[in-house]
């Protein structure tokens, strides 16, 4: 197998040929799998990059890519890609470039691999771990405050694209188109004299239908509903259980509220009941209407 092994640098001029000649020394002759070398230097200041770039006319299997500085794991993500798709890495192993991680520990993580893993993770903190040895040259650029600031940061990021962008976030376009029907049909027919609560049962009958066939054909389409009898079907299931929550928890908050301090304020409470709605629909959708 094609093991590609990711160095990311930043002003490591003093360390990162040491460490290319270590990591040589350790794998020559390791015929089990073929090794490369992948270093990635967004434009560190210190000449790393021209110094890794006159090692590569001597060494064919060290490559080099680089880009603007946005931060390590930007890097890795680039350098893990550029890995796979440009190098068919079947196997990739990070090191950093200070030699703090022992270039001679390397072949225990194929080993490993090897043996039926499929993930390896060196640690100073597991039984027997430790840091191989300090760095030699410059100097950390990890501050540990920006370090977990920048990967909670990554973490909430990367957590509400997935949300925009899944059935989730879909499910919210389609509510909020939903729930603009459903707004306007209650002021509309309470400003010619309907009760809030009727006026609300009739905005959310339409709305209904409108949240049925777009989330039909939009947020759940991978178990799209087809065929008239099982459409008929599903649409009555939908109804039942989405009148339900209009009665119960829509509605019923309207009321409610209307009841305990009258009907100047009922539009925050309709408010409030969408808000409930809101989560017992996604639950009934994504558990029963359009079940895997």
């Amino acid at each position: 197998m094609k093991v590609v092994v990711i160095i990311p640098t930043y002003n490591e001029r003093e360390n990162i040929i040491i460490l290319l000649d270590r990591l040589e020394t350790v794998f020559r002759g390791f015929k089990r799998h073929t090794v490369s070398y992948l270093v990635v230097d967004d434009t560190s200041p210190d000449g790393t990059q021209e110094l890794v770039k006159e090692y590569q006319k001597t060494h064919k299997s060290v490559y080099l890519i680089t880009g603007k500085k946005e931060g390590l794991g930007k890097a890795l993500l680039r350098c893990m890609t550029y890995a796979v798709t440009r190098l068919n890495a079947d196997i990739l192993l990070q090191m950093d470039a200070d030699l703090s991680h022992d270039p001679a520990a390397a072949p225990e993580f194929l080993r490993a691999i090897d043996n039926g893993a499929d993930f390896v993770i060196g640690s100073r903190y597991i039984p027997g771990g430790s840091i191989f040895t300090d760095r030699l040259f410059g100097h950390s650029k990890i501050a540990p405050a920006e370090y977990i600031f920048n990967i909670y940061s990554y973490i909430a990021v990367a957590k509400f694209r997935e949300i925009v962008t899944g059935s989730f976030g879909k499910f919210l376009v389609v509510g909020g188109i939903g729930f603009i029907l459903n707004a306007v049909i209650l002021i509309l027919l309470h400003n010619v004299n309907w009760s809030a609560t009727w006026a609300n049962l009739v905005g959310a009958a339409i709305a209904i239908f409108s949240n049925f066939n777009l989330n039909n054909i939009w947020t759940f389409r991978h178990q799209k509903i087809s065929g008239i009898g099982q459409y008929l079907t599903k649409l009555a299931q939908f109804y039942a259980t989405s009148a339900f929550g209009v009665v119960v928890i829509q509605t019923g908050t309207i009321w409610a509220g209307i009841r305990l301090v009258g009907d100047r304020q009922y539009f925050l409470f309709f408010l409030v009941g969408t808000a409930l709605l809101l989560v017992w629909n996604y639950v009934i959708y994504s558990k029963v209407i359009w079940k895997k």
